[in-house]
Order: structure tokens, then sequence, then C-alpha cells
């Protein structure tokens, strides 16, 4: 018998034209431009987004930190840089379920936004 109580992570890096696409689909407001319909709204309401810098989307805090930078280094970012790097944690179903169970799903919920907030580093 296999354990399906399980975790992964899938870690990625992007460009900026790719990384606009994928913060583009990520966003529950987004402007829609990658055309994408894979959208499932009945599950939206679990979705989480934490953004740095007082940003109200990822592609507002991937253009502030990329404004910081050229005030910094007084250059733009070079177009060949990777500017994201996306992590994406899958839990089974099945592992899911367990973590609703053991403390039920709102306060899971905020357990996991306080764990993301307290593992990503501060501003």
């Amino acid at each position: 018998m296999t354990n399906k109580n399980s975790v992964s992570a899938r870690c990625r890096y992007y460009k900026y034209p790719a990384a606009l696409a994928v913060l583009d689909h990520a966003d529950g407001g987004r402007h829609g431009f990658t055309n994408s319909n894979n959208v499932h709204w009945e599950h939206s309401d679990n979705n989480y987004s934490y953004y740095f810098h007082d940003a109200d989307s990822c592609t507002e805090a991937l253009e502030l930190m990329m404004q910081k930078h050229k005030e910094v280094t007084g250059k733009k970012v070079r177009i060949d840089n990777n500017v994201l790097f996306e992590h994406v944690l899958c839990f089974s179903e099945e592992h899911y379920l367990f973590l609703e169970k053991k403390i039920r799903r709102r306060k899971n919920k905020r357990s996991n936004e306080r764990s993301i907030k307290t593992l990503l580093p501060s501003n």
C-alpha cells in the first residue's frame, strides 16, 4: 500500500516576458492577456497571495523590485536575467483533507498564510 499523504514542490525560474504571463495567470483579478480559461472559480476562495512592498499584485511587486534594482545599481535589469523564482506546493487531496480535518478548514487556511509570511524573507 502506498502513502498518498504527500506534498511536492515545483520550482522554476522565469525571465521577464514569461514571468508576466505566469503572474497574470496566477492573479485572481488578472488582465487575461494569456487567454487562459482553466481557472476553477469554485476553488478560488482557497487561493492565497502575499505581496511584498505594499504591492496589490505579484506583477506590481515585480515591477517595484525592478525599479528598486535600477535605483540601487543605476542600471536596468538585464533582459536575460531570471526575475521570477516560482514555488508551487502541491498537496495530495488525502493530505489536504487530513489537514482540514485536523485543524478545521478556516484555521488551516490562516495557518498556511501565517507559515508563508514566516518563511519568506522580509521586505
